[in-house]
């Protein structure tokens, strides 16, 4: 697993978080059946980490500003698919 070696090789905290935040994703949409095979085809997070790692490694600070775009949109992404059905809910007990 390349977490432990990024983590050895004292990649930036940006980076490792989002080689994380790889593996999280594809665990987590990875379960869904069917879908989840689906994107697993497409979603290699063993690449992408393996890219950031070489990447951190070869241009140190490089695309920092894409990394955090990237957990802004999968932090919002995770906000809204727990808050829209708890909105939802609100609203409907609210209207009886």
């Amino acid at each position: 697993m390349l977490l432990p070696r990024a983590w050895r090789r004292r990649v930036q905290a940006i980076t490792l978080v989002r080689m994380i935040a790889n593996v999280l994703l594809e665990t987590t949409l990875g379960a869904i059946p069917v879908a989840g095979d689906v994107f697993h085809i497409f979603w290699k997070a063993n690449r992408r980490n393996y890219r950031l790692l070489i990447r951190d490694k070869e241009q140190p600070g490089a695309n920092t500003e894409r990394d955090w775009m990237f957990l802004a949109i999968i932090l919002f992404t995770i906000i809204a698919a727990a808050g829209i059905p708890i909105g939802v809910l609100i609203w409907i007990l609210r209207s009886q």
